[in-house]
């Protein structure tokens, strides 16, 4: 059911937390939760009707089909990531992509624990895309390829589709760009102010850039 739960992993996170500390000791069943009486904390209440609202909202997810436009849209603040995949039946070129009739495929947001805590910006924001590629290779690999959305101008040249190894690129985005390079797809810059689905997930705010967008293409 989460997978239909645009932002579930931060807003429930205070609960998950509290969860975790009143089992402490115990056998982590469902007989033993119910059990366990727990008071709850003006952000615990806060948290448990943010759920309730969103459970209300929940979207009912489609199959893509083999003719769809795939869209990959992900997004990450300094706490945490999403990762949002839509399918267009119609895709219309000369419509922008805040235009296009999306139905939803599947969502998941989480939060950076950990070292992850102390990634840079760009290791952040790529984060998403690559366990996208992992987790949901899937759905990515197709015949007609997928189109992928980040609001990170630099990871348009990081990501961008090709063989060769960027030469500025080291460490984890090097390993993380040869392992998206295994996948057929487009990159597009899209301002954080039309990412707005992904970045409400991964921040619940938009940020203002300028309506800009840069492609570039795999063959």
């Amino acid at each position: 059911m989460r997978n239909a739960l645009v932002d579930f992993a931060r807003v429930a996170a205070p609960l998950q937390a509290r969860l975790q500390t009143a089992l402490e000791g115990t056998k982590r069943t469902k007989h033993v939760a119910a059990r366990v009486a727990i008071d709850f904390t003006a952000d615990e209440r806060n948290s448990f009707g943010q759920v309730k609202q969103i459970l209300a909202k929940s979207a009912t997810l489609v199959t893509p089909d083999d003719s769809d436009e795939l869209i990959l849209m992900t997004d990450a603040s300094d706490a945490g990531w999403s990762i949002i995949v839509t399918a267009v039946e119609d895709w219309d070129p000369a419509t922008s992509i805040t235009e296009q009739q999306h139905q939803l495929v599947h969502c998941v947001s989480g939060t950076f624990k950990g070292a992850a805590q102390h990634w840079s910006v760009s290791k952040k924001e790529a984060f998403p895309i690559i366990k996208a590629a992992t987790d949901l290779d899937y759905l990515l690999i197709r015949s007609k390829g997928f189109r992928l959305y980040s609001d990170h101008r630099n990871l348009i040249f990081i990501f961008a589709p090709g063989d060769e190894i960027k030469k500025h690129v080291r460490g984890k985005l090097q390993r993380w760009s040869l392992k998206l390079n295994e996948l057929r797809y487009t990159i597009e810059h899209i301002s954080g102010e039309e990412n707005v689905w992904a970045d409400m997930a991964s921040r619940w705010a938009c940020i203002e850039l300028p309506r800009e967008t840069t492609t570039v293409k795999r063959w």
